[in-house]
């Protein structure tokens, strides 16, 4: 997509859109609950993820 220039492709009600790569701040939890298992655990918490779709379009040429 980048190679074109193409941000978003949409046909018979498919849309497929670029997301750009970013930076983003996590924190070592295998590490925190070695060294600091109470603050670990005090902090935790247990979401619910609800179900989505994966869509993955290997660049062309590239062997899968």
């Amino acid at each position: 997509m980048d190679k074109h220039g193409v941000e978003k492709v949409q046909s018979g009600g498919l849309t497929i859109t670029k997301v750009d790569g970013y930076f983003r701040t996590n924190i070592d939890t295998k590490l925190l609950k070695e060294e600091e298992l109470e603050i670990a655990q005090k902090y935790s918490k247990i979401v619910e993820v609800a179900p989505s779709i994966r869509l993955k379009i290997d660049e062309m040429g590239t062997p899968t």
